[in-house]
């Protein structure tokens, strides 16, 4: 009967243990806010001799934002970015254009939330009536490109 009452005391203090843990989960970015209220969030990131901002303000599940790229050896990058997360991944279009040049683009993005950054992603995309689309099925990897840190909206 006494090692019933350990087996039942020991259950009872792992599960107290495990009820009071912290989460472990690292990521910051609130990607599901509660409310009605706009989350404002911004972003930086350099890779080599490129750089990037981004902001993105988050309301009701819907991300828009302001997005923009400067390369070292190709014209900069400036738009708007707008979409949607599932998951833990961030899918956007990305509407812009070369920075004193006259077309307009739209692109998709991907970016996946781990340890409070953004990771931008890469995969094959495919055209279909001007439209531009992550190919369905197809893997979006995130270990090159960007690396977006939070940090302090200015």
């Amino acid at each position: 009967m006494k090692l019933h009452y350990s087996s039942i005391f020991l259950l009872f203090v792992v599960f107290v243990y495990s009820c009071n843990r912290k989460s472990s989960s690292t990521n910051s970015v609130d990607l599901h806010p509660t409310n009605d209220s706009t989350i404002t969030q911004c972003y930086t990131s350099v890779a080599g001799k490129d750089s990037a901002s981004m902001v993105l303000h988050t309301r009701n599940g819907k991300v828009e934002g302001e997005l923009k790229l400067f390369f070292a050896t190709k014209d900069d990058l400036g738009g708007q970015i707008a979409g949607t997360y599932r998951g833990d991944t961030l899918f956007a279009d990305f509407t812009y254009q070369a920075v004193g040049k006259k077309p307009i683009f739209k692109n998709p993005f991907a970016f996946l939330v781990k340890d409070g950054k953004l990771y931008q992603g890469y995969g094959e995309l495919i055209s279909s009536v001007g439209v531009t689309t992550f190919k369905k099925g197809s893997p979006i990897t995130f270990d090159r490109g960007f690396v977006f840190n939070a940090g302090d909206c200015k």
